[in-house]
């Protein structure tokens, strides 16, 4: 779709309250999964279900708040080439998740990243030096300033 043509599409209210009652369902599930986190009696006084509580209390005041109406307008839902690369990010990102094991985190956001970066129009050359940079950031970030543990994959392990 060209540029000139995704502008001539008038934002539709239900594209605009689509995403807000995706987003609420997470919110809720998020709150829901969060309110069985246990803890100790004696430890922080709010423990640690504090924080995923309150984001999710945000996220769904936020989404009401949206879904009600009054902020802002959405964009037209995707078509074609646009909509492929809309459904492509997630799926990646599925994938990633199931190649962690099998392959390791390093190899896997190797992966995620360079596709990505492919996806949206990078050079060959330039999405898989951006996807090593990226790689070894994150492994360094987890590993060494976090220390984390990282699945090294079946494959590398």
């Amino acid at each position: 779709m060209a540029r000139d043509d995704a502008l001539r599409f008038s934002p539709s209210p239900l594209a605009e309250r689509i995403g807000a009652i995706g987003l609420l369902i997470l919110a809720l599930a998020y709150g829901i999964d969060a309110g069985h986190i246990e803890y100790a009696f004696a430890s922080d006084p709010l423990g640690p279900r504090a924080i995923p509580l309150s984001l999710s209390l945000f996220l769904g005041v936020l989404c009401l708040l949206y879904i009600r109406g009054g902020l802002g307008s959405a964009k037209p839902f995707p078509t074609g080439a646009l909509l492929l690369k809309t459904l492509a990010v997630p799926a990646m990102i599925v994938i990633t998740v199931f190649l962690l094991d099998l392959v390791g985190f390093a190899a896997a956001v190797f992966g995620l990243t360079a596709s990505l970066g492919l996806l949206f129009g990078a050079t060959w050359r330039l999405a898989l030096i951006s996807a090593l940079g990226h790689a070894a950031l994150w492994w360094f970030v987890f590993i060494d300033l976090l220390d984390v543990y990282l699945p090294k994959g079946a494959v590398f392990g």
